[in-house]
């Protein structure tokens, strides 16, 4: 199977398998998928105690969501065959350790390895739902503004933003098509914001899209949550992710 490394996701997804393949579902269990799309929501079958094996890693105990809905399809989108997506509940049990110029990720049993990165700045991140939230500084419409955004690596756009009251889109933008989640296809607005910054790292005039209110919905959003930082920022430094200590 050919897998998205999604930290944005809390579950991990399959909904599709290659040709001439077969699977078992064990366990099964029929729930509902919600999430940001303009589709009805999706039904999955949750299975339990499956072996997955990635290179030498080996998890005899791995949950997943089958998914059968062939409108749920990635591939025209991405122009390479998914089969599914890894969720955070593959990797919250490791130091994680996403090294792109190397195009490696790395689970750690031990921080260890620590000691030995000596070169990156530490932050504090919250975990919600298995999931990462960092908190990074922004400056919009002239104003200095602290967001709460979900870590991302299943996102390709670098920087989506809720609006609010604080939080609202420029006067210059496009209207432009935001990308395919699992429920559905996404628009809204993009624009450019003035900077972003996190620790002593300051990215100027990244784009930013603003997904349409209408594609969300608020009660289900963590608090105080006002987007995400997604791969096309992600991809411009290396992480290692602490789940166990935030």
């Amino acid at each position: 199977l050919k897998m998205i490394a999604d930290t944005g996701a809390s579950k991990s997804i399959i909904f599709s398998i290659p040709q001439n393949d077969s699977i078992e579902v064990k366990q099964a269990k029929l729930i509902t998928i919600s999430g940001p799309g303009i589709n009805e929501k999706v039904q999955g079958y949750l299975s339990q105690q499956n072996q997955l094996q990635v290179g030498g890693f080996k998890d005899n105990k791995f949950e997943t969501i089958f998914v059968f809905d062939r409108e749920v399809n990635f591939v025209s989108r991405l122009g390479i065959p998914v089969n599914g997506i890894l969720g955070s509940s593959f990797f919250k049990n490791f130091l994680v350790e996403i090294d792109y110029v190397k195009k490696k990720i790395i689970l750690h049993k031990s921080r260890k390895i620590l000691n030995k990165k000596r070169n990156f700045e530490k932050s504090e991140i919250d975990i919600v739902n298995d999931r990462p939230y960092i908190n990074v500084k922004s400056k919009l419409n002239d104003e200095e503004i602290n967001l709460k955004l979900l870590f991302d690596t299943g996102l390709s756009d670098g920087l989506w933003l809720f609006e609010n009251d604080k939080i609202k889109c420029g006067s210059q933008f496009i209207e432009d098509f935001l990308g395919k989640a699992i429920s559905g296809d996404v628009y809204g607005k993009k624009a450019r914001i003035s900077s972003l910054t996190f620790k002593n790292y300051i990215l100027e005039h990244p784009l930013v899209s603003y997904p349409a209110v209408s594609f969300f919905d608020k009660n289900n959003l963590v608090e105080n949550r006002n987007g995400t930082l997604g791969g096309e920022i992600i991809k411009r430094f290396n992480w290692i992710l602490d789940y166990e200590n935030k």
